[in-house]
């Protein structure tokens, strides 16, 4: 949605759909490499919605959410790195992905 996950990049339009509609969630691809930028990120919070932009990864294999509903959870995997982060947290208090220690 943006580049680096807190400046703004993106699409005026979308950002105030979300904070009108306030959808749980909201899959993106508007930005193909915010997640492989410095400071960027394949995810953000706008208000109490989640929204993910897994990026665009040249090669055999695509980046890739997987969403664990049971769990109230997600991953990110990429050729570079993988991260996760828990989606029961309260709004307000998310800031930031947590990315394996081992980056992979």
């Amino acid at each position: 949605m943006s580049w680096t996950g807190k400046e703004f990049g993106g699409d005026e339009f979308l950002v105030e759909w979300i904070q009108r509609f306030e959808p749980d969630l909201v899959l993106s691809g508007h930005i193909h490499n915010a997640p492989f930028v410095s400071h960027g990120s394949w995810i953000d919070r706008v208000g109490k919605t989640w929204v993910f932009n897994p990026g665009k990864q040249i090669g055999l294999h695509p980046t890739c959410l997987i969403f664990d509903l049971e769990q109230m959870s997600v991953e990110w995997y990429s050729l570079e790195e993988q991260a996760s982060q828990q989606l029961d947290i309260p709004a307000g208090t998310f800031i930031g992905p947590a990315v394996a220690a081992d980056g992979a």
